[in-house]
């Protein structure tokens, strides 16, 4: 989900909870059946589209720059964009709200609380599921394996993360139907 779509996003959900309550509304035709979406996909759409753009590319890069140092150069990325996300995501809603109200700029009685925590609480354990090096690093104590010289973790931080994106996955998905996201102009 990129920035821009984000407002679009919440007017869509709104739109729909309202026809929801009110069956007396609109009817559309029905919809074919939307494809399976994987626990990370639920996560997916509470990131900007930015963040998972220059996460995965960069530390894709910095894993190959610095393949001794990968879990120190992917762990400062990491946080570096866990910063980030809850701010391309008020940008995404400030652009969309501009849009929709001829060029003014959004008080802050309509920041979109609840969609910037969640884009952050998102990103926490999708980032440790698409870098292993990440989730090694914060999961896991890395030892050197004796007499090798190579470093192992002595946790399983791919489980570990899998898990929490399926909870977070879970919890988000669940919390976002039950926000109200209209507007208090």
């Amino acid at each position: 989900m990129s920035l821009l779509t984000l407002g679009a996003d919440a007017a869509k959900r709104k739109s729909a909870l309202r026809t929801a309550r009110h069956p007396g509304g609109p009817t559309s035709p029905p919809q074919p059946p939307a494809p399976e979406q994987t626990p990370l996909d639920a996560l997916v759409l509470f990131l900007p589209a930015e963040t998972v753009a220059i996460f995965v590319t960069v530390a894709t890069a910095l894993f190959a720059a610095f393949p001794d140092h990968q879990h120190t150069a992917a762990l400062s990325w990491y946080v570096f964009c866990l910063v980030l996300t809850p701010i391309f995501t008020w940008i995404g809603f400030a652009t969309q709200w501009r849009k929709d109200h001829a060029g003014a700029y959004p008080p802050a009685t309509t920041t979109p609380w609840f969609r910037l925590v969640a884009s952050t609480v998102a990103f926490l354990p999708w980032g440790l599921a698409v870098a292993p090096a990440v989730g090694s690093e914060l999961l896991c104590h890395v030892a050197p394996v004796s007499g090798s010289g190579s470093a192992t973790a002595t946790c399983n931080a791919e489980a570990i993360s899998g898990v929490a994106v399926l909870i977070v996955g879970a919890i988000l998905t669940a919390l976002d139907g039950l926000i109200d996201y209209s507007p208090k102009e």
